[in-house]
């Protein structure tokens, strides 16, 4: 019997690693759900100030969520404790973990090639429009003053905006201009922050959806920061535990459209409209995303959860002790 030429072999190879590897994504991913698309008379996203203001005309959208469910005795301790305490932990950790995670990674390498400086706007210079726009134009003048003075004078002279402008009830925080996946993974996403040069923080925990992070997408958030684009987008990243039926759900969810030109009756291909295969190849992407972050909020399938949550009560006893010891 003849031997395989090796470009024969490499082919069968090829072709076997094919097959293993998209059984292994559907495998991985089969509990995540995907409900498409969103319903304008029911999601507040399409009533909210960001969507009015980077979709003026209304112009055709793509929309969906990716939905996953994870039963509570699966969840970290520590972050269903700070749940429980009516803590944002848990969506924190879900939002730095997609980020940082490896699906990721390809993507974040792109987004920095040849990129330098600062990737945080300049204060809007009519920051009159919505609570939340007010509060990213407010957070981002110290960290933008710090890479060019262009604004600083302005920036000294404006008086800051009151307490009742604030999206959160939370303290005030600085905005980040993240790049590591060390800092992707740690940081809390305050308003204004900016994300590998691709995505800016919209709004942290609002009134309207509690247990959420906003950020807008398509672009740098250098480019319009405070005006619509004609590849735009927003993406919410939600988390919350539900007591009651014994399950965190984990959502992400997607609304892309075409904001700069009054294009709703002309056809979906002008309205920002993905052709099909694009939009379910997003969707799988989006799937990775959420199967790698829910992740980082389980423990793990591979070892006991009795000791896994002995270990993780053992790091939160240290980190308070630490605390202590500090403040003394």
């Amino acid at each position: 019997m003849p031997r395989p030429s090796i470009p024969s072999l490499l082919a069968q190879g090829t072709l076997v690693s094919s097959f293993t590897a998209v059984g292994f994504f559907f495998v991985y991913t089969k509990h995540c759900e995907v409900h498409e698309p969103l319903d304008p008379a029911t999601e507040p996203l399409f009533q909210s100030s960001f969507y009015r203001r980077y979709n003026p005309h209304n112009n055709f959208y793509n929309s969906d969520v990716i939905v996953r469910r994870v039963p509570l005795t699966h969840i970290r301790p520590d972050l269903i404790e700070d749940a429980q305490a009516g803590g944002s932990r848990l969506v924190e950790h879900f939002c730095g973990s997609i980020w940082s995670g490896w699906p990721f990674m390809v993507q974040r390498y792109l987004h920095g090639r040849g990129h330098t400086g600062s990737s945080l706007p300049p204060p809007d210079p009519e920051a009159t429009s919505s609570p939340i726009i007010n509060e990213v134009a407010k957070t981002s003048k110290s960290a933008w003053s710090r890479v060019t003075s262009t604004f600083s004078s302005s920036a000294s002279n404006e008086a800051p905006a009151t307490p009742s402008t604030a999206a959160t009830s939370k303290p005030i925080q600085e905005p980040e201009d993240l790049w590591s996946p060390k800092d992707l993974a740690a940081s809390t996403y305050p308003v204004g922050t900016a994300i590998t040069n691709h995505f800016i923080v919209l709004a942290h925990t609002p009134s309207y959806a509690p247990n959420s992070i906003l950020v807008r997408c398509g672009s740098s958030p250098l480019n319009n920061p405070y005006s619509p684009r004609d590849s735009d987008g927003l993406f919410e990243i939600s988390a919350h535990c539900d007591f009651e039926h014994g399950f965190a759900e984990f959502k992400l969810k997607s609304i892309f459209y075409n904001g700069t030109d009054e294009v709703r009756g002309k056809g979906k291909e002008d309205g920002m409209g993905m052709p099909k295969r694009m939009w379910w190849l997003h969707q799988q992407y989006a799937k990775l995303w959420m199967e790698a972050a829910s992740g980082k909020c389980r423990m793990s399938n591979m070892r006991s959860m009795d000791k896994q949550r002995q270990r993780i009560r053992e790091e939160m006893k240290e980190k308070e002790d630490a605390k202590t010891a500090a403040k003394q």
